[in-house]
């Protein structure tokens, strides 16, 4: 324990996983949302979607303290390493107002940034639950993704493209 108190005065973040540094938890986090890539439209190895979410969650259950932020950040790195291959098409759409992939690499990235923040209010708000409930989180992490996933699918900017559950259904060719 001497070591992560060493760590903590030369201001390194540690999580309650002693060693789990701050680059370490985001690593994670940007493994789980590239393995899910993997379970989508090309590649389609739909067992990834059963264990990507398995790194953030561990970072999740991590977190301890240290406000929102610390539990925003793991869920917001995973949803733009998830976003952003599985969207880059969307830059190369053309019409012909917009031929232009430098052009639409904006609205792809604020898309981006967009469905990201709802990853990160998902780990922020399970970090804060499971910190703060007896609820186990076997129970808390599920409950709660199915609730976000649900919410940005609604109103205006409701978007459900890349929703865990699509992963599961073939795509015809």
């Amino acid at each position: 324990m001497a070591g992560a108190r060493e760590l903590m005065e030369v201001g390194e973040y540690m999580t309650a996983h002693e060693g789990m540094t701050r680059s370490r938890e985001l690593l994670l986090a940007v493994v789980s949302g590239a393995c899910l890539v993997l379970a989508f439209p090309p590649i389609n190895f739909v067992p990834a979607a059963f264990i990507a979410l398995v790194p953030l969650f561990h970072v999740i259950r991590g977190t301890r303290g240290g406000g929102f932020w610390n539990g925003f950040r793991p869920g917001f790195v995973a949803g733009i390493a998830f976003f952003l291959p599985l969207l880059y098409w969307l830059a190369l759409l053309s019409s012909s107002q917009m031929d232009n992939p430098v052009v639409m690499s904006g609205p792809l990235f604020l898309l981006v940034l967009l469905q990201s923040f709802y990853w990160g209010l998902f780990s922020a708000v399970a970090s804060y639950v499971g910190n703060r409930t007896r609820i186990p989180w076997f129970v808390v992490m599920p409950l709660l993704w199915v609730t976000f996933e649900q919410l940005r699918s609604l109103g205006v900017v409701g978007f459900t493209w890349g929703a865990l559950g699509y992963a599961a259904v073939t795509v015809p060719r």
